[in-house]
């Protein structure tokens, strides 16, 4: 007997992300939409948040790849983001590092099946990230990424105010000389989601 859910949603397409001069050397995160009862933003898109099942079952379709875990501590203040990076490797210690970024939002755009942000980042001295007592926002986030060429799928959880939030981050740098390496790898990745939204 097949167990299989099918999902009724249509396939995830990323043809029309605009990878255009304008953006070169910008970071694109796209954040796939997960339809599903009970979870959703409204009625037109869902939600970025990835149930147990969708979770559990790409964790499973991802487990023959090569993946790199960092656990992170995030603080936010204004469009700084000072991040303590911890990645987890083959040794007993961790390589800590530490980053001060400046990101500025150039582009947003709501998809029917996706939420994709497009911004430029400025690495930082790290001495730029003032000393408060708070923070506009603070997390811990941990990131397994499986990299496919230039695309990298990331699952990543967030750890905030003793709650746990799962989601899906697809990102890539734009290079313009290598746009058509992107599209294949982009599209190498768009295969592993929708086979992920489509049967589970």
């Amino acid at each position: 007997m097949n167990n299989k859910k099918t999902k009724s949603v249509e396939c995830i397409d990323f043809s029309n992300i605009p990878l255009t001069d304008t953006y070169n050397d910008h970071i694109f995160v796209i954040y796939p939409f997960i339809e599903s009862e009970g979870n959703s933003i409204n009625t037109n898109f869902g939600s970025i948040l990835a149930t147990k099942d969708v979770w559990d079952h790409l964790s499973k379709l991802l487990s023959g790849s090569k993946c790199c875990t960092s656990i992170n501590k995030v603080y936010i203040y204004r469009d700084l983001e000072y991040c303590l990076n911890s990645c987890v490797g083959n040794h007993d210690d961790l390589d800590l590092l530490v980053s001060v970024t400046h990101k500025k939002i150039s582009h947003v755009d709501l998809r029917k099946k996706y939420l994709l942000i497009i911004s430029a980042h400025e690495l930082l001295d790290n001495d730029s990230f003032p000393k408060l007592n708070s923070y506009n926002d603070e997390y811990e986030k941990t990131v397994r990424e499986y990299k496919f060429g230039t695309v990298s799928l990331n699952l990543v959880t967030i750890k905030k105010n003793n709650h746990e939030y799962n989601h899906i981050e697809i990102t890539f740098q734009y290079k313009k000389h290598m746009s058509k390496t992107i599209i294949k790898d982009l599209d190498y990745v768009k295969a592993i989601l929708n086979k992920q939204f489509f049967e589970y």
